[in-house]
């Protein structure tokens, strides 16, 4: 029915056909849908090399300033960081850093794929995880390879990290 028209082109139909339906305005129908599927895959890749250029890459070391003297820090070294106030404790490569910033400020340092915040103050290498264990309210232990033992708290949950779970089988 004609009246009905206007409204599919309300809702955005890419075209109305009567019956009977001609195959060449069918095939046209057709085309147009086609290169508006190209136009919008060409839209979708475009955002995701924009997006992935826009991505700062992140540094294999960082420069921390230590009680008068600066220090390099292999990223893949450090185990874990504690923030205490202004001040942060950097634990890498067996060695303790304190040094003055916010846990935001060396998060965005940090590549997301390998570190993940754990809880308000802390920041952990998945790399050096041993183990989680289940813990009480949606919280975990976090075992270290170290042996250390961190809690990963609900508000951080290892979903909202992004991590994959894997079912045991």
């Amino acid at each position: 029915f004609d009246q009905f028209a206007l409204k599919a082109f309300e809702v955005q139909a890419l075209d109305y056909l009567l019956k009977p339906v001609d195959s060449k305005r069918f095939a046209a129908a057709m085309a147009r849908l086609r290169k508006r599927l190209e136009e919008a895959k060409r839209t979708d890749l475009a955002a995701a090399i924009e997006a992935a250029m826009r991505r700062k890459s992140k540094p294999a070391r960082l420069l921390l300033d230590v009680g008068g003297k600066s220090v390099f820090v292999a990223v893949e070294t450090i185990e874990h960081v504690e923030a205490a106030r202004n001040y942060l404790t950097v634990h890498a490569g067996g060695e303790v850093h304190t040094v003055r910033g916010t846990l935001e400020g060396i998060a965005e340092q940090l590549d997301e794929t390998r570190f993940a915040r754990i809880n308000r103050s802390q920041i952990v290498n998945l790399d050096s995880v041993r183990e989680m264990q289940p813990w009480f309210h949606g919280e975990y232990r976090v075992v270290l390879k170290s042996g250390l033992t961190l809690r990963w708290s609900r508000r951080f949950a290892p979903g909202k990290a992004g991590l994959a779970r894997i079912p045991a089988r």
